[in-house]
């Protein structure tokens, strides 16, 4: 049994939307972003060394239910990334906080 607070699903799908509207046009830097190349997506360990703005995002997409969490997507604009990390790569995006709803 995980130890996340569980929350009915409704209220989970709100506190994502809150969190997201809470960051949208902010500079933030992701431990992981996930990016597109070669037609497959890719998992980057930036360790924060990116900076990212958030963009707008479907709403689908931020209050998106996977299995037993609502685990939000943000799409991204990559602002700073000095060791060329990103480099080639194409729509990033990372998670939003992750609520358990079962």
């Amino acid at each position: 049994m995980s130890d996340d607070p569980l929350f009915p699903e409704a209220e989970a799908k709100q506190r994502a939307l809150a969190d997201y509207k809470a960051v949208l046009g902010t500079v933030i830097h992701p431990e992981w972003i996930v990016a597109y190349k070669d037609d497959s997506s890719h998992d980057i360990r930036t360790d924060g060394k990116v900076a990212a703005r958030v963009k707008p995002t479907i709403e689908s997409d931020v209050t998106r239910v996977c299995d037993t969490h609502v685990d939000p997507y943000w799409d991204l604009e990559i602002v700073e990334d000095p060791a060329n990390l990103l480099a080639g790569y194409t729509s990033p995006w990372t998670w939003g906080n992750s609520y358990r709803i079962q």
